[in-house]
């Protein structure tokens, strides 16, 4: 796995500080919700909405600001492929910055919100009846 350090972390920043690393750990609250219902004794649906708020805004790599082009040739120095590679996946519009919001840059995300996600699950089941015994049984 490449780290692409889209957001210029570990590198120096335009102001020579150099810019923490993500920490692999984080916290998040789930909360979800649900039903199921039995059709009959063999077949059940159900349906259920969960919800996770993270205590980080770095799980899809967009908070603050664009990685400079600066940053990325740091990070993948001696490898001109990877750093066109990571410059794209850092802006695609190919305008790069300068690590500052201006007319021709914007904001990667909004680093005042931490992530979330949810989903819907649908669930159809269906209770096989299993007895080893008749199984081995046909087969005698």
């Amino acid at each position: 796995m490449i780290d692409w350090r889209t957001e210029g972390q570990g590198a120096y920043d335009e102001t020579n500080k150099s810019k923490k690393m993500y920490s692999p750990w984080h916290i998040g609250i789930p909360v979800a919700t649900g039903f199921r219902y039995g059709l009959n004794k063999n077949i059940t649906l159900s349906l259920e909405f969960g919800y996770y708020y993270f205590f980080t805004d770095y799980l899809d790599d967009a908070s603050k600001a664009y990685a400079t082009h600066k940053q990325i040739d740091q990070h993948f120095a001696g490898d001109p492929v990877k750093q066109e590679i990571a410059k794209y996946i850092s802006d695609p519009t190919g305008l790069g910055t300068d690590g500052f919001v201006g007319p021709r840059t914007s904001r990667r995300g909004n680093p005042k919100l931490n992530d979330t996600y949810s989903f819907i699950n649908f669930e159809f089941a269906y209770k096989i009846n299993w007895n080893p015994k008749k199984l081995v049984a046909m087969f005698k």
